[in-house]
């Protein structure tokens, strides 16, 4: 990747959030990501809810095993993304709060029956309020497990940013 290019989202320094605690807690507490993915200089960007594996600094989405994004994942496997916590807009300043974290990497499509599993597992913990329940609705039946979708995105490059 460009570094010249992953440097946009910090242009004013003084904006930067360096603390890795607290960057994970945005990750952490967020439930969704907007996903840019392109194609033979086409963009697509959509909305995802993911799971992130914090050891292994590794995103993953649950999808269909068809249609656009899995085209455009196909065509080029380079991706970024992007969790806002929101924190609202302050009215009479024309002023949006927000903190931020970017990620480019890769994507790919997960093939590993194990790497499945452990991908729903990482998605079950992440976004469930009761993960067992799914586990045993979802982890229990083999063919479910196979005929599900699952992109994995590895953070090659992450930054985060605060609104003043």
């Amino acid at each position: 990747m460009n570094e010249e290019f992953s440097r946009y989202h910090l242009r004013r320094s003084e904006k930067e959030i360096k603390e890795r605690q607290e960057i994970e807690r945005i990750i952490k507490e967020g439930k969704y990501a907007v996903l840019a993915l392109s194609k033979d200089c086409q963009p697509y960007v959509l909305t995802l809810s993911y799971g992130y594996d914090f050891e292994n600094e590794t995103f993953f989405f649950h999808t269909a095993k068809k249609g656009m994004k899995i085209d455009f994942i196909k065509a080029n496997p380079k991706a970024s993304l992007t969790v806002i916590e929101d924190l609202g807009y302050v009215q009479n300043e024309c002023e949006h709060r927000f903190k931020s974290v970017v990620v480019f990497g890769d994507i790919e499509i997960v093939e590993s029956y194990d790497e499945k599993v452990f991908a729903l597992n990482v998605m079950f913990e992440h976004l469930e309020k009761n993960p067992d329940e799914m586990r045993k609705k979802h982890l229990e039946n083999r063919q479910k497990i196979e005929n599900v979708c699952i992109l994995k995105m590895k953070a090659n490059k992450l930054t985060a940013k605060e609104s003043s």
